[in-house]
């Protein structure tokens, strides 16, 4: 087995693009609790929030039930988490 020095945490989409994943399942989420149609581009500006946050900024009534729902109506969007570097571990030589 091999053994690893360091691992990569990404958050911002360097390595594995989770964009797609998290901000389809939120306009569903968005039409579902609040019966409204926001495209794309209106709900980018919560991509950097905490879901929470994303939560608190939409006014949803019962923010940890739905907050909870968008978890796992992303983790059915799993697989449209699309790989940014054909070879991650490339980022190295970046570094």
């Amino acid at each position: 087995m091999k053994k690893y020095k360091a691992v990569i945490y990404d958050i911002d989409g360097t390595v594995l693009n989770t964009l797609n994943m998290n901000m389809y399942p939120l306009m569903r989420i968005i039409k579902e609790e609040l019966n409204e149609d926001w495209s794309f581009e209106d709900i980018l500006k919560f991509a950097a929030y905490p879901g929470m946050k994303v939560m608190e900024e939409l006014n949803i009534k019962d923010k940890e039930k739905t907050y909870a729902k968008w978890g796992n109506v992303a983790k059915e969007e799993m697989k449209n988490a699309t790989i940014v570097l054909e070879k991650p571990l490339d980022l190295l030589q970046l570094i």
